[in-house]
């Protein structure tokens, strides 16, 4: 079975796991390329799929741009009190 963001969305919380396994890597890079300590990158990472999942039950599906950009908001949100 693929896993869409809007798979993800719509049967949010119980296949959340999914945006970490479609993300994971896009927001660590991201992440890491505006923080110079890998230590924080990894907790900021975590932040981020934690606000994700708290988050995600609200969140209103308008396609897959607004999903991939409302994650990258709080990653870059988490990311400017360490950058």
């Amino acid at each position: 079975t693929i896993i869409t963001d809007e798979t993800i969305v719509s049967s949010a919380p119980e296949i959340g796991f999914g945006a970490v396994d479609m993300y994971y890597a896009r927001v660590y890079a991201y992440t890491s390329y505006r923080v110079s300590n890998p230590e924080n990158t990894e907790d900021l990472v975590a932040e981020v799929f934690y606000k994700v999942f708290k988050a995600l039950t609200s969140f209103e599906w308008r396609g897959q741009q607004a999903f991939s950009a409302w994650i990258f908001r709080i990653t870059r949100h988490n990311d400017k009190f360490y950058s």
